[in-house]
């Protein structure tokens, strides 16, 4: 279970190509070192699946290979993935703090809090996950 303000130790961590620990992180980066700290749940890296965080096709048939390890909510919850769509495709993930705001690793801004129902996000949400082993 996340305790209250569990995600402003990773606010601030700079933002890193195929980054997977605190030195430095891309968006399943962060998702995946927030994953192992706080659930115990050890996800894939991906990290040779894709070129770059702008290869789009190869991160959108990373995210069809590996969704069956999620279940779609409703809404967001606490700990929950949230996938983004960036040029129609699936091309972000982020991790929701709570009902109004998530998690994530941004190139110009490294890790950072946003607002789930900003203009810049909301109509971007393609939905909410929660991996199978917190079900």
């Amino acid at each position: 279970m996340l305790g209250a303000g569990w995600a402003n130790g990773y606010v601030g961590l700079p933002w890193l190509e195929h980054g997977r620990d605190a030195r430095g992180l891309d968006c399943w980066g962060l998702v995946r070192l927030v994953y192992e700290e706080q659930f115990g749940i050890d996800l894939p890296s991906l990290s040779d699946g894709y070129e770059d965080t702008v290869d789009g096709a190869s991160i959108s048939a990373l995210y069809a290979a590996e969704r069956c390890d999620w279940i779609e909510h409703p809404g967001p919850a606490p700990g929950d993935a949230v996938v983004f769509r960036i040029v129609g495709i699936p091309l972000h993930v982020g991790v929701v703090v709570d009902a109004r705001s998530f998690l994530h690793a941004w190139v110009e801004r490294g890790t950072c809090l946003d607002r789930l129902t900003s203009p810049a996000w909301r109509p971007r949400v393609l939905g909410f996950y929660r991996h199978r082993s917190r079900s």
